[in-house]
């Protein structure tokens, strides 16, 4: 059985096994998140969807090991 888990929070690595997990650019949303608000409340048009890339940080839960 292989395990994914999502976020890449800390306890992710701390397991045992260690858990693979996906990470998201959390910053890069957080600051976009901003910028499109503050470009509402000024009346502009922002775009309703917006793709950010993630990685997959493999750990003991997916290695073929």
């Amino acid at each position: 059985m292989k395990l994914i888990g999502f976020d890449d929070v800390l306890v992710s690595s701390l397991t045992s096994p260690q858990i693979s997990t996906i990470r998201q650019p959390i910053d890069e949303m957080a600051e976009m998140a901003v910028e499109l608000l503050m470009k509402a409340a000024d009346g502009k048009t922002v775009p309703k969807r917006t793709i950010l890339g993630v990685s997959f940080i493999e750990r003991e839960t997916t290695s073929n090991e």
